[in-house]
C-alpha cells in the first residue's frame, strides 16, 4: 500500500512495481498526489512526471479524514505486506493508521516511514523539500564555481539517489549505510518470506541523513582545461 505522494515514495514503489509487487497508490479524493499537476509535458490531460513515476500502480481514492475511510484502509493493511508513507511525522499515527495500529491489524506488516529528517528529534517538524535538504546536508557547498553562488543540483538528488546511502536495520537491530529504501522494503520482505526474525519491521528512513553520508564520501572533483579546450574531471 503506497500512502506516498510527490517524488520520495513514489519512486520507491515504482521499483517495487518493477519487481513485480501488486502497488495499490492511496491518494486523496480532492485532487491526489500533487504530482498529477506537475507539467509540462502533458500527456493528454496527465502530466508525464505523474506517469513516470505511478505506472503500473492501481490508485484509489480514499478520504482519510473520515472514519469510514480510515477503517478500509485498515483491513486492506490487514491482506497487505507493505505500507510506505511519506507524510509529516505523526500524521499515519493521529490519522490512526500509524506502524502500532497497523501491526495490530496485521502483525507481519512491513511499513517504511520516508521523513527528511526522522520521525523523532528536533527537526522531525522541518519542512524537507529537496532544495532544503540539498542545502542542509551540505552538498550544496560542493556544486557550482569557485568565486560562485551555491547551485542547486539539476535534478532531485535528495528524493531519488540517497536511496543509495540510507541506513537499514540488520537482523541484529545495528545499522548499516548502503541500503536504499526500496532495497530495506525488499531485503526485509524476503527475509520474512524465507521465515527469518521478523521483528524491527518499522524503517524510519530521514533523506537529510541519507545525503550527507552520500556527499562526504564522494572524492573531490574539479574541471581543468587541457589541450583543444576541452575539460577534463580530475578527483583527488
Amino acid at each position: 500500500m503506497d500512502f506516498s505522494h510527490a517524488l520520495a515514495g513514489p519512486f520507491c514503489t515504482l521499483l517495487l512495481v518493477d519487481h513485480g509487487a501488486a502497488v495499490y497508490k492511496i491518494e486523496a479524493p480532492d485532487g491526489g498526489d500533487p504530482g498529477r499537476g506537475w507539467g509540462p509535458p502533458f500527456v493528454g490531460d496527465q502530466t508525464s512526471y505523474f506517469l513516470g513515476l505511478n505506472r503500473g500502480k492501481r490508485s484509489l481514492a480514499i478520504d482519510l479524514k473520515c472514519p469510514q475511510g480510515v477503517e478500509l484502509c485498515s483491513r486492506m493493511i490487514e491482506k497487505a505486506d507493505i505500507v510506505i508513507e511519506n507524510f509529516r511525522p505523526g500524521t499515519m499515527p493521529r490519522l490512526g493508521l500509524g506502524y502500532e495500529a497497523a501491526r495490530l491489524r496485521n502483525p507481519r506488516i512491513i511499513y517504511c516511514s520516508i521523513s527528511g529528517y526522522g520521525q523523532t528529534g528536533p527537526s522531525q517538524d522541518e519542512p524537507a523539500m529537496d532544495l532544503i535538504l540539498q542545502a542542509s546536508s551540505g552538498l550544496m557547498s560542493v556544486t557550482g564555481t569557485t568565486n560562485g553562488e551555491r547551485v542547486r543540483c539539476g535534478y532531485s538528488v535528495a528524493d531519488v539517489t540517497n536511496r543509495d546511502v540510507c541506513p537499514n536495520r540488520n537482523f541484529d537491530g545495528t545499522e548499516t549505510p548502503g541500503r536504499f529504501w526500496f532495497g530495506a522494503v525488499r531485503g526485509r520482505f524476503d527475509a520474512r518470506f524465507h521465515d527469518l526474525r521478523n521483528d524491527h519491521q518499522f524503517y524510519d528512513l530521514s533523506s537529510d541523513l541519507g545525503l550527507y553520508r552520500a556527499h562526504s564520501a564522494l572524492p573531490i572533483s574539479r574541471l581543468f582545461p587541457i589541450a583543444h579546450s576541452l575539460p577534463r574531471i580530475l578527483t583527488s
